[in-house]
């Protein structure tokens, strides 16, 4: 199961912080055998969690649409049920027997409530997933796309510590404006000094080391 989640980059991303939370969050996922023909979930029914659809045959219904597709790897439907209220805006029935997983949001919270790091990278990316819909900035889908799921990762107090890059160090950690000349740092000795007085190189290391 862990291959599986790593390719979920909220869940990649956890694996680094705590091996032991994604662990334990794989054990909680729970894995149901739908039959040809089953519908998984109903449009406009309650999201109960997020649903990891297998390689398989699927089918998709919307609004008056009706697709069949057939996927070789795994994909993430209704994260957003994780976080919120989530209503299906589309119906999905398996049209074969497929393995599909399904994530909680009570498993979620049991899998990382010891971890504390792990509680504030899932609740920033929680929040950051809120003011995108709300922004209109990322689409209310069964399906998010990769680039919302990066944003809402790498937007998050933890992600962003953990990927300080040189670039990133020196803007924080710069010293503004050009390095003072030897007559500068003389002329600051002598003013400290007091008038008339010319340090030799002794006194101006003397006074540096107690000044700094």
């Amino acid at each position: 199961r862990g291959p599986i989640l790593r390719k979920h980059q909220m869940y990649g991303f956890m694996e680094m912080i705590s091996p032991k939370a994604f662990t334990r969050l794989c054990g909680l996922l729970q894995l149901t055998v739908f039959e040809d023909n089953e519908v998984i979930f109903a449009s406009f029914s309650e999201g109960v969690g997020m649903y990891i659809l297998g390689p398989g045959t699927y089918q998709e219904q919307k609004d008056d649409e009706i697709s069949n597709f057939t996927q070789w790897d795994h994909t993430f439907w209704s994260e957003i049920a994780l976080f919120m209220n989530f209503q299906h805006t589309t119906t999905v029935c398996s049209l074969q027997f497929n393995d599909i997983f399904v994530l909680k949001p009570a498993s979620l919270v049991q899998a990382i409530q010891e971890h504390p790091e792990c509680c504030s990278y899932v609740y920033q990316y929680a929040r950051t997933l809120q003011g995108r819909l709300n922004a209109q900035e990322t689409v209310a889908e069964e399906v998010l796309s990769a680039e919302a799921i990066r944003t809402c990762s790498e937007g998050t107090d933890v992600y962003q510590l953990r990927h300080l890059s040189e670039e990133k160090m020196l803007e924080y950690f710069k010293i503004k404006g050009p390095h003072p000349g030897r007559e500068e740092i003389l002329a600051f000795i002598q003013s400290v000094l007091g008038p008339g007085q010319t340090p030799t190189p002794g006194e101006a290391l003397k006074e540096l080391e107690r000044l700094f």
